[in-house]
């Protein structure tokens, strides 16, 4: 007998479950994904991994945490790396922790302690590193003193603090008393990690930093990252791309600009494969403060900063995504009612769609 209909029921959302960001193996074959489902019963949440066959055919669970989040699968396709938070009791984990697993299924482990917490994962491409974002006090010069500023201000009955800046509060949450969003690295064999940012002024843009706003180059001695120069925090962030040599902590500015651009952002760095070139975002606030970003590029050697996409009038979404060639980088851009998939090669600085979802309207007839 048929099936009897009925209208969807609130039991029935609720049972259904979030899928998430995923991470592609380097082979293609496989998305390692967050799934989310949730108990109406307890009142709470769970997010575990999924391995997710790139054919559709096999979806075969990997984690049973109950906060596993931003999978991030490394360059030899080993190991997947990702942020938890386990334990129990005085074992718990009392902020988000770098974990690894096998890519093939087994144990987790954990890496490191950071008692400031780990966000925003990115593999170095010898699969032994990974850099990651956790919130500091700068001042403070040891991880011993981190804990234990942490500590207090968790025990502290006082929560108001005093900002002289523009960047107290993101939407609907407050940014972090006193402390920067910093890029750290860590040994997955050792577990030693080291601030790339102690003893100096750097620091991510607060604005819920993640791993979009860095990147690595891929010999792995170079990191760029989004930074804002300007001394005045009463300003807006006119940010530019940062690159520092990850040996001797040197840095350089690699959007060097021109006398028309001082009210231009930078974010977003993207290294090309073969390492000639950084893809990024710019935005002009030049004549309005909701401008929407642009694709640029910087020619490493000499560090030739170009629009590419500066007469297209459309909004580009990062992050940017090279092809393996090097020869062009892929992003989503609005077209009517869709985001299709764009295609910009080098040289050009006509984009080309390659990609519109299905039942969202026909291709426009002036893609080329």
């Amino acid at each position: 007998m048929p099936v009897a209909k009925r209208s969807i029921t609130i039991d029935d959302l609720w049972a259904l479950k979030r899928l998430g960001t995923g991470s592609l193996s380097p082979d293609g074959a496989w998305t390692c994904a967050t799934v989310t489902s949730h108990d109406m019963k307890k009142d709470e949440a769970s997010t575990q991994l999924w391995l997710l066959s790139s054919n559709g055919k096999t979806q075969r669970q990997l984690t049973r945490g109950k906060r596993d989040s931003d999978p991030q699968w490394s360059p030899d396709g080993k190991w997947i790396a990702f942020v938890s938070k386990r334990g129990e009791g005085k074992d718990a984990d009392e902020a988000g922790q770098l974990y690894v697993i096998p890519a093939d299924g087994g144990e987790a482990r954990r890496v490191c302690n950071v008692a400031t917490g780990v966000s925003a994962l990115r593999w170095f491409p010898d699969s032994k590193r990974v850099a990651f974002v956790s919130w500091v006090w700068p001042e403070l010069k040891t991880p011993a003193e981190q804990e234990k500023r942490t500590k207090m201000e968790k025990d502290d009955k006082v929560r108001a603090t005093v900002v002289e800046h523009n960047h107290y509060r993101y939407w609907d949450h407050w940014f972090a008393r006193g402390r920067k969003p910093h890029i750290h690295i860590v040994d997955i064999g050792s577990g030693k990690f080291d601030n790339l940012f102690a003893g100096t002024a750097l620091h991510l843009p607060p604005r819920e930093p993640d791993a979009s706003l860095f990147d690595i180059s891929p010999d792995g001695n170079e990191l760029a990252f989004t930074f804002d120069f300007n001394p005045d925090p009463r300003e807006f962030s006119f940010t530019d791309i940062v690159g520092m040599d990850i040996k001797t902590r040197k840095t350089r500015t690699l959007t060097a600009r021109s006398s028309t651009q001082t009210r231009f952002a930078f974010e977003g760095p993207r290294y090309s494969p073969d390492g000639q070139w950084i893809a990024l975002l710019g935005t002009n606030f030049t004549e309005r403060h909701n401008e929407q970003c642009r694709a640029w590029r910087v020619q490493r050697k000499g560090l030739k900063l170009q629009e590419w996409t500066g007469q297209w009038d459309h909004g580009v979404n990062g992050p940017l995504h090279w092809t393996a060639t090097s020869e062009a980088v892929f992003f989503t851009a609005e077209s009517g009612v869709a985001q299709p998939i764009w295609q910009l090669a080098l040289p050009d600085g006509q984009p080309r769609e390659v990609l519109r979802g299905p039942g969202e309207g026909e291709r426009l007839p002036t893609c080329v």
